[in-house]
């Protein structure tokens, strides 16, 4: 078998570090999004719960929202905190 010619050596040399700097940086990002993703969805679930806290009552031991139901902000945010 022939020796590698320095052309092709240095074609893998490249070829293997620009993998390696591209798979890096990936990991690098991948972090970076997966703690903020987890951080901004746990302060929305604290929010919330929060919220919701001053909504709840318990009328004869079953739970129930109080709120007026002619104001569109307060409906949305029930809407869209009890929706799950």
């Amino acid at each position: 078998m022939r020796p590698l010619t320095l052309r092709i050596k240095l074609t893998l040399f490249y070829s293997i570090t620009v993998s390696v700097l591209l798979i890096g940086f990936a990991l690098v990002y991948y972090r970076v999004l997966s703690v903020g993703l987890d951080r901004d969805l746990t302060q929305e679930v604290i929010d919330r719960t929060s919220g919701l806290r001053g909504y709840l009552r318990f009328e004869e031991g079953l739970p129930a929202f109080a709120y007026d139901p002619n104001d569109p902000d307060e409906v949305s945010f029930i809407n869209t905190a009890t929706r799950y």
